[in-house]
C-alpha cells in the first residue's frame, strides 16, 4: 500500500491547509497516510475522533520520520518544520521518498519567505499548485517539477444552502435575518485590507457589515484596535468562529465582501460560492481565477480612483436583490462551485497525481 506523511496538526478544522490535506486522505481509502494530532477546539477533538477512526489513516508523531519509510511526503504550507520533515524522510528511504509541495499561496513574499522558498527548490521533487498565480515563481524555477494546478475546494453537502442554520447563528446576527448584511471573512493582516471593511461600512450606514476572523498576533492587533474603536454601529466583530457557525453566517448573507491582494485560493471565498453568497473582490492575486463570471461576484480594484463608490454600488445590488431573483443567483452559483470545486473530486486528484510521480521516479 501507498504510504504518504502528511506532517501537520490535521485535526485542526479552522486551518485551510490541514483541511487540504484531510481531504487527501479521506477520499483516497487505499492510500495509507500519517499524519499528527493537536487539536485546539472542541470542534476539532470532535470531529478528529472520527477523522481518526479511517482505517487508511495513522496517528504519528514528529518522531515518525526516524521510525517509518514513505512513499511520498506530502506538504501545502513552507515552514522549516515541513522542510526538515521532507529532508529526514528522503535521508531514511536513501532518497526514495519524493516530496510534493503544493503551493497555497504566492512566493516569495519577504526576506524570510525567500530564503525559505531556495532552501525548499533544493528538497522538494514536485510541485502542484492551488491557482496559477500561486504556481508563478514555480513555472520559471523548476518547471520540469511543476505538475499544474489542483485548486482548493469545499465540502457541498456541509455548506449546503438549502439548510435552515437560523439556531446556529451568534445571537447579534439572529436579530438581522429579515435584514441584509455583508459578510467579511478573512484573518487581521495587512494583504486581506480589513481596513477597507471599515470603509465601506462607514460609507454605508444603512447597510450592516459582520466581519469574521483570527487575530494575527503581532499583526492584527492594530485591525483589531481599529475595528473596535470605529464606533461604527452597523458593524459586528466576532472574532475567530467555528466551521457550524461561519456556514451559518454565509447561509443568510446577502454578499461577501473580500478586498485581499494576496491570495493562492482563498477557501472562504469557495464556501461563500458553494453556498450561493456573490462575492465583490479585487481583481488581484488568483481572486480573477475564481470570481469568473457576473454570476460569481464583481472584481473592483480598491486603489482605483473611485474604488469605494464602486464597491458600494456592487455590494448594495446584492444586497436589495428582489427575493425571486437572488434565490435563483444563490442556485446557479452554488451548483458552480459543486461543479468545480467538491472536495472529493479534489481528493481524487491527488490520488492520480500520487501514482504519476512515483511512476516519475522509478522511470
Amino acid at each position: 500500500m501507498l504510504k504518504v506523511l502528511l506532517p501537520i496538526n490535521i485535526d485542526r478544522w479552522r486551518s485551510p491547509i490541514a483541511t487540504l490535506l484531510r481531504a487527501c486522505a479521506e477520499f483516497n481509502p487505499e492510500i495509507e497516510f500519517v499524519s499528527y494530532s493537536s487539536p485546539e477546539t472542541d470542534e476539532d477533538v470532535a470531529h478528529g475522533n472520527q477523522f481518526w477512526q479511517l482505517p487508511n489513516v495513522t496517528k504519528g508523531d514528529r518522531y515518525s520520520i526516524f521510525r517509518e519509510k514513505f512513499d511520498i511526503v506530502h506538504i501545502a504550507s513552507h515552514t522549516p518544520k515541513n522542510l526538515t520533515a521532507g529532508t529526514f524522510a528522503k535521508i531514511r528511504s536513501r532518497g526514495d521518498t519524493r516530496f510534493l509541495y503544493t503551493i497555497n499561496l504566492e512566493l516569495p513574499h519577504g526576506d524570510r519567505e525567500r530564503l525559505i522558498y531556495k532552501w525548499f527548490n533544493c528538497v522538494v521533487d514536485d510541485y502542484v499548485s492551488v491557482s496559477r498565480a500561486a504556481s508563478t515563481l514555480v513555472r520559471l524555477d523548476a518547471p520540469g517539477s511543476y505538475h499544474g494546478v489542483i485548486p482548493n475546494g469545499y465540502d457541498p453537502d456541509f455548506f449546503d444552502c438549502k439548510l435552515d442554520l437560523r439556531s446556529e447563528l451568534p445571537e447579534v446576527v439572529s436579530k438581522l435575518t429579515d435584514r441584509p448584511y455583508v459578510l467579511n471573512m478573512a484573518a487581521l493582516e495587512y494583504r486581506k485590507h480589513p481596513e477597507w471593511i471599515i470603509k465601506l461600512a462607514r460609507s454605508n450606514p444603512d447597510l450592516t457589515f459582520v466581519m469574521v476572523g483570527w487575530v494575527i498576533p503581532g499583526v492584527g492587533e492594530p485591525f483589531l484596535h481599529e475595528i473596535e474603536n470605529c464606533k461604527l454601529p452597523n458593524l459586528i466583530w466576532l472574532g475567530h468562529l467555528e466551521r457550524k457557525t461561519i456556514r451559518a453566517l454565509l447561509r443568510y448573507a446577502s454578499a461577501f465582501a473580500f478586498p485581499s491582494e494576496r491570495e493562492g485560493l482563498p477557501l472562504s471565498v469557495i464556501e461563500a460560492m458553494g453556498m450561493g453568497v456573490p462575492v465583490v473582490a479585487q481583481p488581484k492575486s488568483s481572486l480573477p481565477e475564481l470570481i469568473t463570471s457576473d454570476s460569481c461576484g464583481r472584481l473592483i480594484d480598491i486603489d482605483h480612483p473611485d474604488a469605494l463608490q464602486q464597491w458600494s454600488d456592487a455590494l448594495r445590488h446584492y444586497v436589495f436583490m428582489n427575493p425571486s431573483e437572488r434565490e435563483q443567483f444563490k442556485n446557479v452559483l452554488s451548483e458552480h462551485a459543486r461543479a468545480r470545486y467538491s472536495w472529493e473530486s479534489i481528493g481524487l486528484s491527488y490520488s492520480k497525481l500520487y501514482q504519476k510521480i512515483l511512476t516519475k521516479n522509478h522511470d
